[in-house]
Formats: structure tokens, sequence, C-alpha cells
């Protein structure tokens, strides 16, 4: 899987075949299908391996955690770990939204998501509701930061062309705009992720308040190992 994930990491989903693979291993592509069926296949087994790498950098204590200290520090650090993994491989990000399989390390994660939101209190829906916020939230986001722009125009300079456009609106019809347009043209990426986590972890919070102190049992966390 490592000669795929250079692949993939250093050219892109579209540069990656079993013929490619089979030249970088020296091997027959022939002899590759005994393992994976398909290129389909193949692009979720390397996704899984992003997702093994998300996995072994999430604590272990978070791991064992059952008790509801810590809950929205544990889910932030799932995030931000899912966003600096899929971040920076583009085409982990994409393959995430359009894979049907999800493999045992994604699987993992989502697993442990439900496990904090439990022990946070929540019941049920509002666990689902909360824990599929914040993945969507991840990957709306990666999936926004790493979109392909023009081949001969790096993101910074897209960027760029954006604020200078955004700059040349009309301040009477865009106020909004204009007035934010310095922001957009100076703001770091990585903080602005961060910014809108904790707004989401912030409504998060407030629905475990909330939550009737009954619901909040360590038979909630139980149900969903």
């Amino acid at each position: 899987m490592g000669a795929a994930l250079a692949i993939l990491d250093r050219e892109g989903a579209d540069q990656l075949s079993f013929r490619r693979l089979a030249a970088d291993l020296g091997a027959g592509a022939a002899s590759l299908y005994w393992y994976v069926p398909n290129r389909e296949a193949l692009l979720d087994l390397a996704l899984d391996a992003v997702a093994a790498e998300v996995w072994a950098a999430i604590p272990a204590r978070a791991k064992k955690a059952t008790t509801a200290a810590g809950w929205r520090r544990d889910l932030r650090r799932v995030a931000v770990e899912m966003y600096v993994g899929l971040g920076r491989r583009p085409w982990a990000g994409r393959q995430q939204l359009v894979s049907s399989d999800r493999g045992p390390n994604q699987l993992r994660i989502w697993d442990h998501l439900g496990r904090i939101c439990f022990r946070a209190g929540l019941g049920d829906r509002d666990a689902f509701y909360a824990m599929t916020a914040v993945l969507s939230f991840v990957l709306g986001y990666v999936s926004q930061e790493t979109a392909p722009t023009d081949r001969d125009v790096d993101r910074e300079s897209h960027l760029a062309a954006m604020g200078e456009h955004m700059q040349a609106l009309d301040p009477a019809e865009f106020p909004a705009a204009r007035r934010l347009v310095a922001t957009f043209a100076t703001h770091d990426q990585r903080s602005q992720f961060e910014a809108g986590l904790d707004l989401l972890l912030d409504g998060i919070e407030q629905q475990v308040t909330r939550t009737p102190s009954r619901s909040r049992t360590p038979s909630s966390g139980s149900s969903a190992r």
C-alpha cells in the first residue's frame, strides 16, 4: 500500500493505475488482481490507510475514556486530526466523499466519535446528529480547501485573485463583502477551520447541557460498543 500512497500523494488519483503501480513495484499488473479486484477498491484501501494514520494520532487515553470528562477536547482532537490527515492529501478527501466502502480504520474513527457523544450524555439521535455534523464539517472544509483550481495557478494566487475581485465590488451593494475582503485576503486556513469547528462544538455543548441528566448514564456509552 505504501507504493500506491506514494503515487497518490505525489501525483494524484488520476495517475494511479494497476499498470503504474505494478511498474513501481517491479511486478506484473495481472498479479495485483489477486489481491485487489479493481482500481476503486485500491483507492478505498489507500483511504483506509490514511484513516489508520488518523486513528494512530488519537490519544490512547481518549480511546479508553468512559466518563463525560474531556469529551469536547476529545471530539475536537478527532476533527483536527482528520483535517490534517485528509487536508494534506487532496485525493483522500475526494475519495472519502465518493466511497461506499468503509474500512476498519474508518469505522474505528466513526465508532469513537459516537462513543465520545455518548460520554457527553447525548441520546442516540442527538449523538448521531452531533457526530455527523462534525464529520460533514471536516469533509466539507477539506473538500473546499483542496478543490482543484486552474493547473497553471497555485491556490494562493487563486485566492488572491478572488480577493481582488471582492475588492472591486460596489460597497453600496455588497457592504459586508467589501468589509471582509481584508480578512479574506490575509486569513490562515487552519485558524479558519478551528474557529468554525469551535463554533460547531459550542452548539453541541449547548445540546449537552439541555440533555436530561437521566440520559447521562454509562449505559448510553456502552450501547455503542
